[in-house]
């Protein structure tokens, strides 16, 4: 090969091995960085050295040899490979960055930026590196000038090579190469170091390298805050809790058994609020939730040597996630965290009737299960999931928001698509959904009119077609559908619902009569011959009484169904008369 290097001045001197070296000096061999450049790529090189791009001529003559098939390799003075890429392109006028950025795209292999620390042993200095490789949805993010999506493809493409200076930085303080103080002074985000040191991580992330264990880190070493939050999160799962509540002027707050009990330390302020949700959030979700005021993500926290070797076995988080939902309220910032197990439960177990879990033999049409927030639909759904995931060949799609349960391929082929970091909406993934040859569809909550008609669309179709709505019955599901339309579409839509459903399931979660666990209760509503003539014809005030004679088709109503848990002796007569009539 020959290579051409343009320098100021010459630092290290070559000598030719098994390629040919030619070493230019600014001053010396070339009056300036730029007629050099001029004229390289008329002296025959395969690779060109310059030893920096400062402006925009420089640029653009680098990225003209990259794209006529030399390897180009420079240097700028920038922080980060976000930052460089901008810098590249705002060196061009406005009117041609759009055609710069796609050769950017087109030609970029990669950027390595790297900063050096002391060692902790005193010998020298450390690098650490952030690396940006010119993968395809690099390309692609750079073509199209969504530069905001780099840093979460750095986090996600350990894969393809990268890494971020958070994750860098994490590996060398546990590696005891270098001080943690010197590595949180040189993170750009500090919260995202102590983050990745910590061993957490968020949103998709959350999914990969699920069975890789944190090394052993210094004992003592651990900020206060990320501490804390650990505790509270081990605190929800050591008192079998469903959520922990964070908010000002209350202690932390754990719901267990669907009642709220504080934890026995003192009230939040609104400091540590901010520093508890921050230490579980990267940067880019920091300005998501400050611009949008708020943001759902899935935590996973990987446990330390020391940790795995604990006798503490009951205060694991191994085998927990937790759906965290990030809000402002009264100008402060609140939290509510879901407890995920990571194994999918036993519907046996969880007391799910085998008339719902028959749903997932079904081969088409649209089965929703609705209920207020925290009472189990998204258990319910990954139940059913994995029923057809075991026992059944086929292509499963999921866009969730967050991905709660996660699914392994077992007899099915399953794709789980996360809001965000997978597509942009659900409108957007479901748009293209059927182009991706599925059988089964999930998506986690239908929310507007684009989302519902997308659904029954494709449950007309012939796939098979999960979702959730906040409703607290059959009939008051199918009105909430219809209602989400305009006026004129409504007609239209009762129609394609009628010929769609195939089963609505409302389901609650009441105190046990022990006061230990809570019992699930069902309302199931099946679309049969005469359920789907009501809704067709918007006779939907009739339905309760079609489902009150149709229990030999598999349909309860939510009042038939607590009379039988009262009767196993499931619940208290209180609880009964509570959940009877509707408040």
């Amino acid at each position: 090969k020959h290579i051409i290097t343009i320098e100021d001045p010459i630092e290290f001197v070559h000598s030719d091995i098994r390629s040919l070296i030619t070493q230019r000096e600014v001053g010396n061999d070339t009056n300036d960085f730029h007629t050099a450049l001029r004229h390289v790529v008329r002296q025959s090189p395969d690779v060109i050295f310059i030893g920096e791009i400062r402006d925009y001529e420089s640029v653009s003559m680098a990225l003209s040899a990259a794209m006529t098939g030399h390897l180009v390799v420079t240097t700028m003075h920038t922080v980060d490979p976000l930052q460089t890429l901008e810098r590249i392109i705002n060196y061009y006028p406005e009117d041609v960055r759009d055609q710069m950025a796609e050769d950017l795209g087109m030609s970029l292999v990669g950027i390595g930026s790297q900063r050096l620390l002391p060692r902790k042993d005193g010998n020298g200095l450390y690098p650490v590196f952030e690396i940006l490789r010119g993968t395809p949805v690099v390309q692609d993010a750079i073509r199209k000038r969504e530069l905001d999506l780099i840093p979460d493809i750095i986090r996600a493409g350990k894969e393809e090579g990268m890494i971020t200076f958070a994750q860098s930085l994490a590996n060398a303080v546990r590696n005891g190469i270098i001080e943690r103080k010197v590595a949180e002074n040189a993170a750009t985000y500090v919260e995202e170091f102590n983050l990745a040191l910590e061993g957490m991580r968020t949103g998709i992330d959350t999914l990969r390298d699920r069975n890789s264990s944190s090394s052993s880190r210094e004992s003592g070493k651990e900020g206060p805050q990320r501490m804390q939050m650990k505790q509270l999160l081990k605190a929800a799962i050591k008192w079998k809790a469903s959520d922990l509540l964070l908010t000002v002027d209350a202690p932390p707050l754990l719901r267990v058994d669907g009642e709220l009990h504080e934890l026995n330390l003192p009230a939040l302020n609104a400091f540590d609020v901010k520093q508890l949700v921050f230490s579980i959030l990267s940067a880019p979700q920091r300005i998501r939730l400050e611009r949008e005021k708020e943001i759902d993500l899935a935590l996973s926290i990987e446990q330390t040597n020391i940790e795995q070797q604990s006798s503490e076995k009951t205060d694991s988080l191994k085998d927990h996630r937790f759906r965290v939902n990030a809000f402002y309220q009264k100008g402060h910032l609140a939290a509510a965290l879901r407890v995920i197990p990571q194994t999918i439960p036993n519907p046996d177990e969880l007391m799910i009737p085998s008339v719902i879990m028959d749903l997932a033999n079904l081969r088409s049409g649209l089965v929703l299960v609705t209920g207020p927030t925290g009472q189990g639909k998204s258990t319910t759904l990954a139940c059913l999931i994995d029923r057809i995931n075991q026992t059944r060949p086929c292509h499963i799609i999921t866009v969730e928001d967050p991905i709660e349960y996660v699914h392994t391929n077992k007899a099915a082929i399953i794709e789980q698509r996360e809001l965000y970091a997978d597509t942009h909406s659900y409108a957007n993934a479901l748009k293209y959904v059927l182009r991706q040859d599925p059988d089964v569809i999930l998506i986690s909550e239908m929310r507007d009119p684009e989302t519902i008609a997308a659904a029954l669309t494709a449950a007309e179709t012939g796939h098979l077609v999960f979702s959730t709505l906040h409703t607290n019955n059959c009939p008051q599901t199918v009105d909430r559908i219809v209602d989400v339309f305009p006026p004129n579409q409504q007609s239209q839509i009762r129609v394609q619902l009628a010929g769609a459903l195939s089963a609505v399931i409302a389901q609650r979660l009441l105190p046990h009569i022990s006061g230990e666990g809570r019992v699930p209760l069902f309302e199931i509503m099946k679309a049969t011959t005469g359920i789907r003539a009501l809704i067709r014809d918007g006779k939907t005030h009739l339905l309760a009484t079609s489902m009150e004679t149709g229990s030999k088709d598999g349909m309860i109503t939510m009042e038939k169904a607590l009379e039988e848990l009262l009767r196993k002796g499931l619940i208290s007569r209180e609880t009964y008369e509570t959940y009877r009539t509707p408040h």
